[in-house]
């Protein structure tokens, strides 16, 4: 485990990079306290077009600029379109796919 909580990706593993990408756009993002990687990314099932579907808490409520840029520099990090679940926002079946395949990311807090 990092300094944040979340587990540290071995560089052996499949989305090692992309992790570390994720992790290093969101230290830019203090209000955002956790993330997790869900869908096929997280599974080891990508393929060359899939998008990366992450899942945030967050501090403050993510205004629609923040989402977009919060979006938009992912996306540059990343190579590939970006869908970015705000979890006080889901419910029910997507927010029970998030917590029972994603991969922590990022945990702020974790005391709290």
């Amino acid at each position: 485990m990092n300094a944040d909580g979340a587990e540290t990706p071995r560089q052996d593993e499949p989305n090692a990079k992309v992790r570390a990408a994720i992790a290093a756009v969101l230290e830019r993002h203090p209000s955002v306290t956790m993330a997790m990687l869900f869908g096929s990314l997280a599974a080891g099932r990508e393929g060359p077009d899939s998008d990366l579907d992450l899942a945030v808490s967050s501090a403050v409520p993510l205004t629609a600029h923040a989402r977009i840029e919060l979006i938009d520099e992912l996306a540059v990090a990343v190579g590939r379109p970006i869908d970015l679940i705000d979890l006080s926002q889901a419910h029910g079946p997507l927010l029970q796919q998030v917590l029972t395949t994603g991969r922590l990311i990022l945990c702020r807090n974790r005391t709290e």
